[in-house]
């Protein structure tokens, strides 16, 4: 049943991602004039930049995770282990998995993405998605267990030429490249590959940035196959159009993102690919009471990629309008960089970035995005 809040206005923090994580640390120390409610399904949310460096056997699992409760409990939040499976925006309310049906005054929408898997025949059966990224590390745990059990063999896809694809597949294959070493098996057969498809390797960066992480992937022995696209998946084997076959015994989906299912029928304007539209101010564009951001969100003034790099520069902004939109006050305008900093951990303990269309390589690069890491990640540190 749907909850009193008295004569408080309620506020609803649906999701735990990057952007609303940092609005709860906001939060601490400016609290809104409202009784907050947080709905995740977990409770311990990852932080996506430190799970590269995570499944490459650099830090403990336990290193890229931000855990809401303290912050809840620093802002008197209540907080729900739950997830939205509907929404009706015009009634201001919405049902969770469990049964629970609550209702909200402002709502902030955080739930991140998946990768859209529904438009290849197969590949919801025969292949793992790597978002939503909190079951990421479990799910990588059967693939080495997995790998164990084949004697130390693995043919690894990773279908998507983008960033978090491709700094995906450099750590799988520096994993199990080290399990196998740790494990004496000397006759190891290891191939990772990357399947960039018909928009090749790190469409939209520098032809600079991409030559380096091309011979970086050489190097590191990781094939890349560019050109085709994935158009069927079958026991093991990727079927291109234009024909051509890629055998693997583990496929990961890193390829473009799919809404969450219920948006659709939630009343909220969507774009086409069925995320939140919001405008400058991160606000919903046909409802003034809900607000998006992250992956989940579509910027309407432009085409933002779905990168945690965007939704962490969103936190403050979104803190920021989410106390205004309680109180009847002005907005702020979310402004995105106009040069971003990338850096593309390479599986060992270097790195590549790029930024203003430059690059640089090297395991100074990767100290730097370690220290850059570790700095966010203890933002969050148990108060």
């Amino acid at each position: 049943m749907t909850e009193d809040t008295g004569s408080r206005p309620s506020l609803v923090l649906a999701g735990a991602g990057h952007a609303h994580v940092i609005a709860l640390r906001d939060f601490v120390t400016r609290a809104p004039d409202a009784c907050v409610t947080i709905v995740t399904r977990d409770v311990l949310t990852p932080y996506s930049g430190m799970l590269p460096g995570v499944i490459a056997g650099h830090y403990p699992p336990g290193a890229a995770m931000i855990d809401v409760r303290p912050l809840a409990q620093s802002i008197g939040a209540r907080l729900i282990q739950d997830e939205i499976v509907s929404l009706d925006a015009e009634s201001r309310s919405f049902t969770c998995a469990s049964g629970a049906k609550l209702a909200y005054d402002v709502l902030s929408i955080d739930i991140g993405s998946r990768p859209n898997t529904g438009d290849v025949p197969g590949a919801r059966e025969g292949a793992i998605p790597v978002k939503p990224i909190d079951r990421l590390l479990g799910t990588f745990a059967s693939v080495e267990q997995r790998f164990a059990e084949r004697g130390y063999a693995a043919r690894v896809a990773v279908v998507g030429g983008g960033a978090g694809g491709v700094e995906l597949a450099f750590a799988i294959n520096h994993r199990l490249r080290a399990i196998a070493v740790s494990a004496g098996a000397a006759e190891a057969r290891i191939q990772v590959l990357v399947v960039a498809g018909s928009h090749g390797l790190l469409p939209g960066f520098s032809d600079g940035f991409r030559r380096r992480v091309r011979a970086a992937l050489e190097s590191r022995a990781v094939r890349l196959h560019e050109g085709r696209r994935v158009e069927r998946v079958e026991d093991g084997r990727l079927f291109l159009d234009g024909g051509g076959l890629l055998e693997a015994d583990e496929t990961l989906w890193t390829t473009q993102a799919e809404a969450a299912t219920w948006l659709a029928s939630s009343g909220l304007a969507t774009d086409e690919a069925g995320f939140v539209a919001v405008d400058e101010t991160l606000r919903s564009t046909s409802h003034g009471n809900v607000f998006a951001a992250g992956d989940v969100a579509s910027f309407s003034p432009m085409k933002l990629p779905k990168s945690g790099v965007y939704a962490v520069r969103q936190g403050p902004v979104l803190a920021n309008n989410l106390r205004a939109a309680l109180s009847n006050k002005e907005l702020q305008t979310f402004k995105p960089q106009k040069h971003v900093l990338y850096i593309l951990s390479t599986g060992d303990k270097n790195a590549i970035m790029t930024k203003y269309g430059m690059s640089l390589e090297g395991a100074p690069i990767w100290l730097l995005k370690h220290m850059i890491d570790n700095r966010f990640i203890k933002q969050f540190s148990t108060r």
